[in-house]
């Protein structure tokens, strides 16, 4: 991942973090911390002037001292060529980004509990206001609130719930797009919840939490290890199916022809 990318990907992160409230392991928070002091800190750097490291060889010369042998004119040529064009500063920010990085990487699966607490807290809200409401599209207000109060209550539940997962979801990509636990692109429907192969075909591989919800699944946001896992199982699931399939038509044509069909 590219600077630029680390940056946005730990910005993404923090704030999704910081939204809900999170307690953050101690070296992530310290690495934060000490990312915020040295963005601050950089903007205030001035770099050494041409004018600075002639004074300096001035005053070396005028000491009978040799001014390429002089460590405060060394020292003021090396800061002036090492700050060109901002790379002092970028680089100064670069370093605390990648400790942040490096945190996040380190902690990243206490991270992802952080996450999953929120959102499976939200599909659990979700669950309950779909109890209540049915398979009624949250976007039908008018037939929900002919439902009465308590659908009425159901529909601010269901909203907030949504707004909690969509708000987290992105936290939890750009954690794995930084941190490498878990493959980034996984699909939707496999990163908020563990389904059969049915149950996926119902809703596709891109369904969001109330449709999800909606099928009868449970939101329970993947974690570096089911994150593998349901993507494995749903392409077993596949073949399994292709299989048995395959041998059912066989059968088929045996009991029909007397003989398994020819595949060429």
């Amino acid at each position: 991942m590219t600077s630029n990318n680390s940056a946005a990907a730990i910005r993404a992160v923090c704030t999704v973090l910081k939204s809900i409230g999170a307690d953050l392991p101690k070296p992530v928070a310290q690495a934060i911390a000490d990312l915020e002091t040295l963005t601050t800190a950089v903007a205030s750097i001035n770099p050494p002037t041409a004018e600075d490291v002639f004074d300096a060889a001035a005053d070396a010369i005028l000491d009978g001292r040799n001014p390429f042998d002089d460590e405060r004119v060394r020292g003021l040529t090396a800061a002036r060529n090492f700050s060109n064009s901002g790379a002092l500063q970028e680089g100064i920010k670069n370093a605390g980004h990648n400790r942040v990085a490096e945190a996040m990487t380190a902690n990243a699966d206490t991270l992802v509990g952080i996450l999953k607490e929120a959102v499976d807290a939200a599909g659990k809200d979700l669950t309950a206001a779909h109890a209540i409401l049915g398979d009624v599209e949250l976007g039908n207000s008018e037939t929900i609130l002919q439902m009465g109060t308590k659908a009425a209550a159901a529909w601010v539940q269901a909203k907030t719930a949504i707004e909690t997962i969509e708000k987290v979801l992105p936290g939890w990509y750009w954690l794995a797009d930084l941190t490498r636990f878990a493959n980034a692109s996984i699909d939707p429907s496999f990163r908020l919840a563990d389904l059969d192969l049915d149950t996926i075909e119902k809703v596709g591989r891109k369904a969001n939490a109330w449709a999800i919800v909606k099928a009868g699944g449970t939101i329970d946001l993947a974690t570096r290890t089911t994150a593998k896992q349901r993507p494995e199982a749903y392409a077993k699931a596949l073949t399994a199916r292709d299989t048995a399939n395959d041998g059912a038509f066989q059968k088929a044509w045996g009991r029909a022809h007397g003989s398994a069909p020819i595949h060429v």
